[in-house]
């Protein structure tokens, strides 16, 4: 039997210029983090691999740091606390014993940002759908990261890419690239709250997994 093919194709030569959003100076994102570092920290290309990291520099060696974050919080929670879930089945829930040490925090840009948009007419652009980059599984990720490689070195000015949600739609995920955001452009704008110890985060937590059919198990904080 023939080897299935990868649905995301080699990032060609001739790349055309990203379509780009311009995310002005105020900007509010929504970030589920392990409190061993900080909220606004970039990880250095450890752990294991995402959709759009690890990605390196031009020598193929020197990590790129990255920080995936929400644009709203309900995206925030779909994409660390339910994001490798199946579809349907007896694995469809969480427990709090598993995201205890899980935080939420609100962060807020203090410069300009410029993103490379990954929505539908932006991959049409090169000839690209949703399930090229955005809908496949993680046995793609190192290809999807190619992507984001290539539009890392290839496009110098370019902090970042956005998409919409795979699991949260229309909402959009961002990833952050680490050496192109200045000090002190991303900062915490709310304080970081343990999430299975916070009433509102774990009825918001909740109120997310109804909606999308998830169980949760374990207590619920007293107010």
């Amino acid at each position: 039997m023939a080897a299935s093919r990868s649905p995301v194709p080699d990032v060609p030569a001739d790349l055309l210029a990203p379509n780009v959003r311009l995310l002005e100076p105020g900007t509010l994102f929504d970030r589920i983090y392990d409190p061993a570092y900080l909220a606004n920290s970039f990880n250095p290309g450890r752990g294991e691999p995402t959709r759009f990291a690890p990605i390196f520099e031009t020598d193929g060696s020197t990590p790129v740091s990255t920080l995936y974050v929400g644009a709203t919080r309900e995206c925030a929670f779909h994409e660390r606390i339910f994001h490798d879930l199946p579809i349907s089945g007896p694995g469809r829930f969480v427990r709090f014993a598993r995201i205890r040490h899980l935080h939420y925090c609100e962060l807020r840009t203090t410069t300009p940002l410029t993103i490379v948009q990954l929505f539908a007419p932006d991959l049409a652009r090169w000839g690209l759908t949703r399930a090229n980059l955005i809908d496949t599984r993680p046995r793609s990720y190192p290809r999807t990261a190619r992507w984001a490689e290539e539009i890392y070195r290839r496009f110098s000015s370019v902090q970042g890419l956005m998409w919409s949600s795979r699991l949260c739609e229309p909402d959009a995920s961002l990833v952050l690239f680490g050496p192109r955001i200045l000090d002190g452009s991303l900062v915490v704008n709310s304080p970081s709250r343990a999430i299975t110890q916070d009433l509102e985060l774990v009825e918001n937590m909740e109120s997310y997994a109804l909606r999308a059919g998830v169980e949760t198990e374990g207590s619920i904080p007293k107010a």
